[in-house]
């Protein structure tokens, strides 16, 4: 599937590319939105500034369970169904 992906996406237009990375890029800011919430949360938890070392492993954590949470059936379900309403609206 992965090669299909990737070998589907070398053959669209510039528009269908630009669009794809536009939208690898909201990823991108979801998931650092996700991981800055989570340091709000912790920092006030700990009434301090927190040190790298600290900030590294919270943002590990938080990427962690976001892929853990994408894996969970339930959640993968919802998507589906989602995206398979979304590509074929009823009439």
């Amino acid at each position: 599937m992965r090669d299909l992906i990737k070998d589907s996406i070398l053959y669209t237009s510039r528009a269908e590319r630009k669009q794809f990375l536009d939208l690898t890029e909201h990823l991108l800011d979801v998931m650092t939105d996700f991981c800055l919430f989570t340091l709000k949360i912790f920092s006030e938890k700990k009434l301090k500034p927190l040190d790298t070392r600290q900030i590294d492993d919270i943002i590990s954590f938080d990427l962690q369970f976001r892929l853990q949470q994408i894996q969970n059936p339930e959640f993968l379900d919802i998507i589906r169904s989602r995206a398979r309403s979304k590509y074929n609206p009823k009439k």
